[in-house]
Parts: structure tokens; C-alpha cells; sequence
């Protein structure tokens, strides 16, 4: 479900699970400094449900090159977009985390 923060404008995302009666807010400006799943998702120009097996992530190696890793998912992702940038929300078990895809 899409969502905009009153306060300050933020856009993002609200996540219900199954079965559970918490739910979680993902963007909206929640905390914008901690790390982009806090940010502001207004930058977005389409999202979708990836449901694939596998997925590539963006990561800097030790040497600060830009690398490609696989990820293996064993849950369906949102996927953001906007032109060649954007990223997936995975939920890891745990917590969600953003996998960096495209610069």
C-alpha cells in the first residue's frame, strides 16, 4: 500500500503480513539518515512483486569496485524502479533489507 507521510511529504510503502497484526512502513520519511528503507520513496517510478528464485545485488568489494553478487531468495521481493536505478525490499526472516541494483 502506497503511503505519504503528512508531516514532511515522505512517500513510501506499508507492508502487512499474514496473519500477523503489525505492520511496517517502509520509506515515508520515517528516518531518512539511517538508510534508504527510511528514506523517502518519491524517487520511485514503478514498483512490482519479484518473485524469482534468484536476483543480483550491487556491492563495493574491498578494493571499492562495484561487483554484482547473487542472492538467493526464499521470499518475493518489491522491486523499485526508476529508469536504470533502483532495488529490491527483501524480507530476510528478520527484518526488511534493501539490495541495491543499478547506479
Amino acid at each position: 500500500m502506497l503511503v505519504t507521510r503528512r508531516a514532511t511529504g515522505s512517500q513510501g510503502i506499508i507492508v502487512l503480513h499474514q496473519a500477523l497484526a503489525a505492520h511496517h512502513v517502509l520509506g515515508a520519511g520515517s528516518d531518512p539518515k539511517s538508510d534508504i528503507l527510511s528514506g523517502n520513496f518519491s524517487w520511485v517510478a514503478y514498483w512490482s512483486l519479484y518473485a524469482k528464485p534468484t536476483t543480483e545485488e550491487v556491492i563495493l568489494d574491498a578494493n571499492g569496485d562495484l561487483k554484482d553478487r547473487l542472492v538467493h531468495l526464499k521470499h518475493p521481493c518489491i522491486e523499485l524502479r526508476k529508469e536504470d536505478t533502483g532495488g529490491m525490499i527483501y524480507w530476510n526472516g528478520k527484518r526488511y533489507i534493501w539490495l541495491h541494483q543499478g547506479c
